[in-house]
């Protein structure tokens, strides 16, 4: 059997030890707070948007993502897909960037931003600027290693 005589109180300033001993409540309440720590913090999720080179490096630099407005379909929002690869030889025509944006929710916290198509084969979302800054833990580049023709 084994005994724990410490715990870190993360509240006690850098340095400082919290030496008290741990009592069954206390573990139990640490125990409870990681877990929700942790039922917090979803998987990221990655989608991929594309924008003009000006752009790209902008959100690259941290500038925040600003709603857009689109015609096909009618919506307002960032627009983002499941697969970095629906739209990439028409936006190599165009000299646009591919970024993969990663988003701290899962995929059911944006079902309410979902555009479905039908037989597309990927997955479709226009959320608000201010949503996805909110969820957002970084922007990168993408690089999608294709041979060019």
């Amino acid at each position: 059997m084994f005994a724990i005589l410490a715990t870190v109180d993360h509240n006690i300033p850098t340095g400082q030890v919290d030496s008290s001993p741990l009592t069954p409540d206390r573990a139990a309440a640490a125990t409870n707070q990681k877990g929700k720590e942790m039922a917090r913090k979803p998987k990221p999720t990655t989608l991929f948007t594309w924008v003009s080179e000006d752009r790209g490096r902008g959100l690259l630099r941290g500038e925040p993502f600003t709603d857009r407005v689109y015609t096909n379909p009618p919506v307002e929002g960032v627009f983002l897909l499941s697969e970095p690869e629906c739209y990439l030889d028409s936006l190599h025509q165009k000299n646009l960037w591919t970024l993969k944006v990663i988003l701290d929710l899962k995929y059911a916290d944006l079902r309410d931003h979902e555009l479905v198509e039908e037989g597309l084969g990927y997955r479709q979302f226009c959320p608000p600027a201010d949503f996805v800054n909110a969820h957002l833990v970084r922007v990168e580049l993408f690089d999608d290693q294709r041979p060019t023709r």
